[in-house]
């Protein structure tokens, strides 16, 4: 029979909650600690303030059974274990900001250097970050780091967490040990590496690795339309049943962790050695600037092309597969605020967005996409499976669609006239 853990999860936010459930569905009591009271009542009440498949039916069966609580704040120091899943976001300057991560690990209670006791980072930081922490955790009482990146997909990451491997590094050999046992509750694959810095590095390569790979494939469908081509039809035909394909379909790159971990790795406060090359062909950063471009271009080509239709703005949340209500690193908002300098936008629709936190982001409300769009440009910004399903006497009544993600199949797009995707936009 499993131990029955305490563990303190800090943050409640997509990483931390989920993580929390997928312990207490395991047996593990778990206290979820969150500062932001709306977020705070909304769970106690068995209510995710996101959008997960089936979050909501697991929350409630966790408080039922008694497995997961909430609280305020970790005001005791009775805990096996305690994992740090709080944000770091970009701040109103594009850098990086460690500042709740860094107050989060101030408010902690003593744990009075009892032996056992692992405290587990979870939030992405720099590399470096974990090592630089060891001596404010220290004066906590806090003897064992480890640091186990996160790396789930949303809009499916409480089937992913118990089914993804584990990577985890920490400062000593009983952390290493104490990481592995909490974590084999949810999932017998675990990588241990040597150290702090590889684990951080792991989770930074992965998403970094795939900005990177979505900027080749929005890179070869502009290079595509130099020669009057398809671009989405040339990377389709460079792929299908070829075993070293796999270029990634033009569209839109963002999210919170694709638009924010490329700073991060480029973030080098820690390192130890400096290689010229890495600064004079820095293609991290190269390709997370081609992909945040690609905004202001599409906006440059939206405004030269509606000939002043109003707009009506589609797929505000950051994507639509897997689905997700997320909009932190959308580049529809972006697209947004870029848009309406120039031209109008006459409304915003989302199938999955809370429509609160759309107009705390814009100032407008979502609506329904209108059953005729006469006089009306339609911008799709994310890739919802719900556009497959639009009627094609709806889509023919826009003066102009530019589906920028590629949301709408083949059979729609070549029935209409009135369509443009990035395969063939040119901008």
């Amino acid at each position: 029979m499993t131990k029955s853990y305490n563990v303190g999860i800090i943050g409640m936010g997509y990483v931390g909650l989920t993580l929390a459930i997928a312990f207490a569905q395991r047996g593990v009591n778990v206290t979820g600690v969150e500062v932001r009271q709306d977020i705070l009542d909304s769970i106690k009440s068995g209510k995710a303030h996101f959008k997960e498949l089936g979050i909501d039916e697991a929350l409630q069966k966790c408080i039922r059974n008694g497995s997961l609580s909430f609280a305020e704040r970790l005001d005791s120091n009775q805990y096996d274990y305690c994992v740090m899943t709080v944000g770091t976001p970009l701040n109103a300057e594009g850098q990086v900001s460690f500042e709740s991560l860094e107050r989060a690990i101030s408010e902690l209670p003593d744990f009075g250097e009892v032996s056992e006791f692992t405290m587990i980072l979870r939030s992405t930081v720099a590399v470096g970050t974990s090592r630089a922490l060891l001596n404010k955790l220290k004066t906590k009482g806090i003897q064992n780091v480890v640091f186990a990146p996160e790396r789930t997909i949303e809009g499916n990451a409480l089937n992913e967490l118990y089914t993804l491997p584990q990577i985890i590094g920490a400062n000593n050999q009983i952390a290493i040990s104490k990481g592995e046992l909490i974590f084999a509750i949810i999932t017998q694959n675990i990588i241990k590496v040597s150290s702090l810095e590889i684990a951080e590095l792991a989770k930074l390569f992965n998403n970094t690795y795939r900005d990177i790979t979505f900027a080749v494939g929005n890179y070869f469908a502009l290079v595509a339309q130099q020669y009057g081509s398809n671009g989405i039809e040339a990377i389709a035909a460079a792929n299908q049943d070829y075993p070293r394909g796999g270029i990634p379909k033009p569209g839109f790159v963002g999210g919170p962790c694709l638009e924010k971990d490329p700073y991060i790795l480029s973030y080098k406060k820690y390192a130890s050695t400096e290689i010229k090359l890495l600064d004079e062909f820095n293609f991290t950063m190269m390709s997370r600037t081609f992909n945040e471009l690609l905004v202001e271009k599409f906006c440059d080509y939206i405004e030269h092309h509606c000939n002043g239709s109003p707009i009506i703005l589609s797929g505000i949340a950051f994507k639509g597969r897997p689905a997700t209500s997320d909009l932190r690193g959308s580049m529809g908002i972006r697209l947004f605020h870029k848009i309406k300098e120039k031209c109008l936008v006459q409304g915003l629709h989302d199938f999955e967005a809370f429509e609160s936190e759309v107009v705390s982001e814009t100032g407008l409300d979502l609506q329904d996409l209108p059953d005729k769009g006469s006089g009306l440009c339609l911008v799709i910004a994310n890739n919802h499976t719900s556009y497959e399903h639009v009627a094609l006497k709806c889509l023919e009544s826009f003066d102009l669609i530019v589906d920028i993600q590629g949301a709408l199949t083949r059979y729609q797009s070549s029935s209409l006239t009135n369509f443009v995707d990035f395969g063939s936009i040119a901008i």
